[in-house]
């Protein structure tokens, strides 16, 4: 999603399992959306790719915030690492830093996939296989 591949619910073809999942209905893919603008614009600010500042942004949370970026191609695979190397200077302005939803822990959440008790959802797989 932060790589702006996925603009719109239009773009899940049939078979595609996202079209399934939370994170991508109607709502949640609008407001999900909205955050991948703000860390896009982050990353734009910092020169950095949306993925680096993502995953420097989660480094910065905490010992107990651990990302697992998922990737096929060793290019990604450096560039993931090399957001390890990455220092927010600033708590950047915008919807990604401020207001909004936010999860247990006082957490920004990301909108689908989660239970109505705030957890997320165990990834259950599809008849897609994913």
């Amino acid at each position: 999603m932060l790589t702006g591949a996925i603009t719109g619910r239009d773009q899940l073809t049939e078979g595609d399992w996202r079209a399934a999942a939370p994170r991508f209905t109607a709502d949640s893919l609008d407001a999900n959306l909205r955050l991948v603008a703000a860390v896009r614009a982050v990353a734009e600010e910092i020169g950095r790719t949306p993925a680096q500042a993502a995953l420097a942004w989660l480094l910065a949370q905490g010992g107990d915030v651990l990302p697992i970026p998922g990737t096929k191609r060793v290019r990604y695979l450096e560039e993931n690492a090399a957001a390890a190397d990455l220092r927010l200077t600033h708590e950047p302005a915008g919807p990604a830093a401020g207001g909004g939803p936010r999860g247990r822990g006082g957490r920004r959440a990301v909108s689908g996939g989660r239970d109505a008790d705030g957890r997320a959802l165990a990834h259950r797989p599809t008849a897609f296989g994913h």
